[in-house]
């Protein structure tokens, strides 16, 4: 199942928790009915975008109060196998395709409406299921879509590419050097990893081990800000070490690495 980041604004896709209006999570109580979706953090006037490629299929009314016509917008879309409604959201548009990463709409005026509310975005799925489990953290600052290393000098990053007479057991998810780089959910480190036995790579010799949401991983090139512990999603893991002294003008990136060395693609 491929998980989407939804909010480039909130690149963790932090979910609203408790305020003096209640609280964001699936199944939240609403007086005698039930939450149906999910509330991600989004500040008034931020601009939202496609979370992948999606076609938006209609504009939405929500409320038939007055007093809620100034949030009283949002859009259906479907894409990647999913159906699902995104609002409060004034949109750009409410009709055609929108690829991934582009401009959706803009956050509309919350705390005109509910003063002192954590101001989100409301995802609900079209069949009213939870929209949690396709919700994921960006992994690497600077790079909200967690998006994939492609082809430069040095070779290419997806799952199989061709590594002399082998093949590459890892995901590169592209990653500045120096960059901050995020639980992508609630994790425990495990250990810290060696990477390589050249000295010659020693500058980028470094990772960790992890395991959460059922999985078993490892991040290269991460120098750790620990090596034991729990990391909530979201939260800060380490720094992207400085990959172009060793290669380059390659594609700075996170080497993502199952421990069952089976492709990490649909979980990242």
């Amino acid at each position: 199942m491929r998980r989407v980041v939804i909010l480039l604004g909130n690149p963790s896709n932090s979910i609203r928790t408790s305020d003096v209006w209640g609280e964001g999570h699936y199944g939240a109580p609403r007086g005698t009915r039930e939450h149906k979706g999910l509330d991600i953090e989004c500040n008034d006037g931020s601009v939202v975008y496609a979370p992948f490629d999606v076609t938006i299929n209609r504009s939405l009314s929500v409320f038939s109060d007055p007093k809620q016509a100034a949030i009283n917008n949002g859009i259906q879309l479907s894409g990647n196998n999913l159906c699902f409604k995104l609002f409060p959201l004034k949109p750009d548009q409410v009709s055609g395709t929108v690829k991934g990463g582009q401009r959706l709409g803009v956050m509309m005026p919350m705390q005109s409406v509910y003063p002192g509310i954590i101001s989100h975005i409301h995802i609900q799925m079209c069949d009213d299921s939870d929209p949690t489990p396709y919700l994921k953290c960006a992994l690497c600052e600077g790079n909200p879509l967690n998006s994939r290393r492609t082809n430069d000098s040095w070779g290419d990053g997806i799952y199989g590419a061709p590594r002399g007479t082998r093949e590459h057991n890892g995901l590169d998810i592209e990653c500045n050097d120096g960059s901050v780089v995020y639980a992508p959910f609630d994790v425990t480190v495990n250990g810290s990893l060696s990477v390589f036995s050249d000295p010659k790579q020693e500058a980028i010799n470094n990772g960790i081990q992890l395991s959460g949401n059922n999985l078993c991983f490892k991040l290269f090139y991460v120098q750790p800000d620990r090596v034991s512990g729990t990391v909530k999603r979201g939260e800060r893991l380490g720094v992207m070490m400085p990959m172009q002294s060793v290669y380059p003008g390659i594609t700075s990136y996170i080497h993502v690495q199952m421990c069952d060395e089976s492709d990490p693609s649909d979980h990242f």
